[in-house]
This record gives structure tokens, sequence and C-alpha cells, in this order.
């Protein structure tokens, strides 16, 4: 199953041509989904150092991610700085810079807004009982059958 969180864009550093936002935070989603913040951090490291690796070993300038453009393989930019993982927040912070000025033009317009985490699940359940919560015709589903009622 695959997840999608919108986090609003927090700062735009025209001088030093970087987009700074929340990527991610174990509060209730758009999606009324809450991620927990445990896993996210082990998947964001993993991600992060992975890209940073691979792109030391090319040569390339380094990058910590990719950031792509509302979840297409149409790249926006990429992460500049290892994702800040604020802890007693439940937070995970990204730093990036656009892929050129015209992406660069679109987040200070407000046309790019946000950061839309996209991944697969690993797990979901309930928040009330825990009780794991099954797909609905190949669909993501709110509804758990041991509470019997639609739960975050």
């Amino acid at each position: 199953m695959e997840f999608q969180k919108q986090f609003p864009i927090t700062g735009v550093d025209e001088g030093g041509h970087r987009i700074y936002g929340l990527a991610t935070a174990e509060i209730v989603d758009s999606d009324q989904e809450i991620v927990d913040f445990p896993s996210a951090k082990s998947a964001f490291i993993d991600w992060s150092t992975e890209a940073a690796e691979a792109t030391r070993a090319s040569g390339a300038e380094v990058s910590f991610g990719n950031v792509r453009l509302q979840h297409t393989l149409t790249i926006a930019g990429k992460v500049i700085e290892p994702p800040e993982f604020r802890d007693e927040a439940k937070q995970v912070w990204l730093t990036s810079t656009p892929v050129d000025e015209h992406m660069f033009y679109l987040a200070k317009k407000g046309f790019v807004k946000s950061y839309s985490v996209g991944g697969d699940y690993v797990w979901r359940h309930c928040e009330l009982c825990g009780t794991d919560i099954p797909d609905e015709n190949g669909k993501k589903s709110h509804y758990c059958p041991s509470c019997e009622k639609t739960v975050v």
C-alpha cells in the first residue's frame, strides 16, 4: 500500500537557494493517518544514507535524497543536508534545493507548497485497539473490524 503525507514548506531562502519544511510528523495527516515516528525515522535514515553513499561513490555532488514533483518521476530537487529529526516533537524536517529556477519560482509563489512523502506501508493498525486494518477491495481502509467503526 502507498501512503502520502503532506506538510507545508515553512521557508524559502532566496540567498541560499534552499527550501525548508516539515516532511512528516506523528500527527493526524490529510489522509486521516498517523505515521509511526520511530519507523519513519529509520526509513528516512536508510533513504538518505543510500542516496548520499550513491552520489559520493559516483563523484557527484552529494544528495541526501531525491525530491520529485507531486509523486511523479519529474525531478524537483534534492535534499542537501541529512534529515533533521526532532525526536521530542516526533518530526522529520528537510532542507532541499530545487532543480532549477522555475522550480524555485513555483515554491516561492506557493504553487509547490509542501513535502509529500510516498512509499509503502510497513503496517497499518487501529490507534484505539491495535487491530490490523485490512484493505477493502485492494484499497486502504480506515474501518476497524474490532471497533466496528472508521478510525484514524
